[in-house]
């Protein structure tokens, strides 16, 4: 019986070890920090962090998004591709083979890592060298002692020829690199600041020129969404293109910062261009309720440029506070019934914490403007 038992327990050993034999082997983990995109991390090499790492071959590398930007982990040598990574999502790949890889993101060049993956093993002309000294040596035991120095002298001669060999080929392979004409790219916009109704125009320059290739343009705008994918084909003389848009339609809603990624050839860095896009949204115009003790007050509004997220009566002061969220600089009429805050003798308007000026249409309904980033109108009553 102890005997069953023992094989038991043995059976068991035996499977978990091969189980966790065809486990995959976890590596590193990088984030892509809070600000990669803005250039100012490549002044501390903070864009990825860390931006360069070891691995062993067959390890998992992933990278997790922690910016409010979306990124993209892309290798210059077209190894590997994680597309756009959104914020709070992640990107993972498994490294096969040795080497150095270098990466960046498309949409913020500034922002580079390298992975180092090592197989842990010996190099091919380290591997040369010991084949040649161990056939030397072996024949080395075959001649009397008085031709030992002979001998060496014959094994230096060949280390030497092995690392001629060696060099000779790093300076071919060079060459060979030294002859491939890497374009580049250059892209801009012809403003960095657009609102609701102008046109846009993205333009570039390649050089030197190759043949029957396009230029591959895609447009994101703040949420990190694809709003165009265009490829145009260059000059056949002076490399320039050009392409006009005209903003429009849901993917244009958002006010921000709007990103171009250029790529032209497989072999080269992407471009990066960015502009500022003011989006004019209709006003809303709507009816808030609010709820007193047992009463509900209707407070009709319009606003323009903002978002009415929340209103409330400071009985005490007493005030009507409005949160809300503004998109860009706008304005806000809105309606205050008499029996909620008396208007009698006027208001005092504060956007956060300062005072505003506004206008007082009649009885109470006011117009008030405000800038972009605004969260907070307190509409004070003096009576």
């Amino acid at each position: 019986m102890k005997a069953i038992k023992l094989n038991n327990r043995l059976l068991i050993t035996l499977v978990f070890a091969l189980s966790l034999s065809t486990l995959p082997v976890f590596g590193a983990e990088i984030k892509i920090p809070l600000g990669a995109s803005k250039q100012i991390c490549e002044n501390t090499d903070s864009c990825y962090l860390p931006s360069t790492i070891n691995v062993r071959a067959g390890e998992i590398v992933t990278w997790t998004n922690n910016d409010s930007a979306a990124h993209t982990v892309t290798s210059t040598k077209d190894s590997f591709d994680s597309s756009i990574i959104s914020s709070g999502k992640s990107f993972v790949f498994k490294f096969q083979e040795s080497g150095k890889f270098e990466y960046l993101c498309i949409l913020h060049p500034w922002a580079r890592g390298i992975i180092i993956v090592d197989d842990g093993q010996s190099s091919s002309s380290d591997h040369a060298e010991n084949i040649e000294t161990k056939k030397t040596i072996a024949k080395s035991q075959d001649v009397p002692a008085e031709n030992t120095q002979e001998i060496e002298a014959k094994k230096q001669v060949i280390k030497s020829q092995i690392e001629t060999d060696t060099t000779e080929a790093k300076f071919k392979k060079q060459a060979i690199l030294d002859r491939i004409k890497i374009p580049s790219l250059i892209l801009k916009t012809d403003n960095t600041e657009y609102e609701d109704g102008d046109k846009i125009t993205i333009m570039g320059k390649v050089f030197p020129i190759i043949k029957k290739k396009s230029v591959t343009l895609q447009l994101l705008n703040p949420e990190g969404d694809l709003v165009l994918a265009q490829q145009i084909t260059p000059n056949k003389k002076s490399g320039i293109f050009s392409l006009k848009l005209e903003p429009g339609g849901d993917l244009w809603e958002e006010s921000g910062t709007y990103s171009i990624a250029a790529q032209y050839h497989k072999y080269n860095y992407p471009a990066v261009a960015s502009f500022d896009y003011i989006s004019e949204s209709e006003p809303t115009s709507d009816i808030f309720y609010l709820n007193i003790d047992s009463q509900t007050f209707e407070i009709p509004y319009e606003i323009e440029g903002g978002i009415i997220q929340d209103m409330s009566l400071d009985q005490e002061t007493p005030s009507l506070d409005i949160s809300f969220e503004a998109l860009h600089d706008g304005i806000i009429t809105i309606d205050i019934p008499q029996n909620l805050l008396d208007y009698e003798y006027g208001f005092v308007i504060m956007i956060d914490s300062s005072e505003a000026v506004f206008t007082d249409l009649d009885n109470g309904k006011l117009e008030i403007p405000f800038e972009d980033g605004s969260n907070e109108i307190n509409i004070i009553s003096l009576k």
